[in-house]
């Protein structure tokens, strides 16, 4: 099977009813979907009703939609291939691509399916009618923003427009709105900076030389309402997959030690405490192995979570993952990130010997033992001024959240 045979091969599965080479045929599209073919394939799903492919397709769309749809492909999709994007409740883009790329879409249709050289705004209107409605209109930043979106265009009747207006200005008549109010616009939260490669964490069986299960732990708190998507976690790059298991969890405070500030010794690390024990509060979400893919590069994967998980502004949340392998990449992780006007602050992270740098204090050098081999001080301990070793950086395997932002 190959790319120009795989779909000749699943229209036949579908006609003689084979269903187990109409799952072959699916899984193999899957495995070579990419930027380039998605929407032909999305288009392909729908008309031989392939759910799995189907599925696949969208999620891909919905994880790349920044790219997607601003090419030229986005317009060989068909009507019920376009409106399956639209209604996704989750996708990286915001209302402004979701709008400009549906006004792209529909003069794309009048041109070449109905011959009008010029569509008017009028046209356009018609041509997409319900899916204007799926475009969270109300998700938009400011009324600023969304004058400038819609301009003086007749796209939107001037009544739309104006409980747009009111809405985005006072937040007040949202029933009066006939626009998807849920904000279906995915955002990433970035708590690692520099990405390492190499096997982690390195917890090997003296008996059988295999990697024990390791469980990674990440602790934050955010000053705004939230609904936790997913996470994203690092990929292996020695061929192989791994498995996760993820929970979602409201901890109590006085599970926690504070994060210490920044040590006194000038390295531009900061350090991560793990927390004393493991958190024992309200479980939000589990999900048992969840696979993550290996990879040639550093990139992440993302694990959607069944459900998003609501996250109060000022509550302390924990994420855990427990590994069946050890992954292939790690982070140093962060102390604070900020996206829009979202902040995570990591209050905890579980730390690992083999992800422990420490600091010299004489020389500045980095190490993950306590030796300092530019000085050739062999114990951190015995240095001149005394100071115990300092760890300046703990590396993390959660390295990426994704939330989409409540609508007051």
């Amino acid at each position: 099977m190959d790319n120009q045979s795989a779909p000749t091969l699943l229209y036949a599965a579908r006609k003689y009813l084979l269903p187990r080479l109409t799952e072959c045929c699916s899984k193999y599209l899957q495995s070579i979907l990419n930027i380039n073919n998605v929407c032909a394939i999305l288009t392909l799903s729908f008309f031989y009703e392939a759910e799995d492919l189907k599925r696949q397709c969208i999620e891909f769309v919905a994880n790349n939609s920044e790219t997607v749809l601003n090419r030229d492909e986005l317009l060989t999709l068909s009507r019920e291939s376009f409106e399956a994007i639209l209604k996704v409740d989750r996708i990286m883009s915001g209302p402004a691509t979701l709008f400009n790329s549906s006004v792209k879409w529909a003069k794309h249709q009048l041109r070449n399916k109905q011959c009008v050289e010029a569509p008017n705004d009028l046209q356009i209107r018609e041509t997409l009618g319900s899916f204007l409605y799926e475009i969270p209109f109300p998700a938009i930043g400011s009324v600023t923003e969304f004058a400038k979106l819609v301009g003086d265009s007749d796209i939107l009747t001037g009544e739309e427009k104006s409980t747009i207006y009111y809405y985005l200005a006072s937040k007040q008549g949202k029933d009066k709105l006939k626009f998807k109010t849920e904000d279906s616009h995915e955002r990433k939260a970035n708590l690692a900076t520099r990405i390492i490669k190499g096997l982690w964490p390195h917890s090997k069986c003296f008996s059988c030389n295999s990697f024990k299960k390791h469980s990674f732990e990440i602790s934050f708190k955010t000053n705004k309402d939230i609904l936790l998507t997913g996470i994203g976690l690092f990929k292996r790059h020695d061929g192989s997959d791994y498995a996760v298991d993820i929970q979602v969890i409201q901890a109590t405070e006085e599970e926690y030690s504070p994060l210490p500030k920044r040590p006194h010794l000038n390295f531009p690390f900061q350090t991560l405490r793990a927390p004393e024990s493991r958190a024992q509060g309200t479980s939000l979400f589990t999900g048992s192995k969840r696979i993550v893919p290996h990879t040639g590069s550093s990139t992440t994967f993302k694990v959607y979570f069944d459900e998003p998980v609501s996250i109060s502004q000022g509550k302390l949340y924990e994420v855990s993952a427990l590994a069946y392998k050890e992954s292939g990449y790690y982070g140093e992780l962060c102390r604070e990130s900020v996206v829009d006007d979202v902040t995570f602050t990591v209050v905890s992270a579980s730390s690992n010997s083999s992800g422990v740098c420490y600091g010299c204090s004489r020389c500045g050098a980095i190490s993950k033992t306590k030796t300092c081999n530019s000085c050739i001080v062999p114990h951190f301990g015995l240095l001149a001024n005394n100071s115990a070793p300092s760890a300046v950086v703990t590396y993390g395997q959660i390295p990426k959240l994704y939330y989409i932002p409540k609508l007051s």
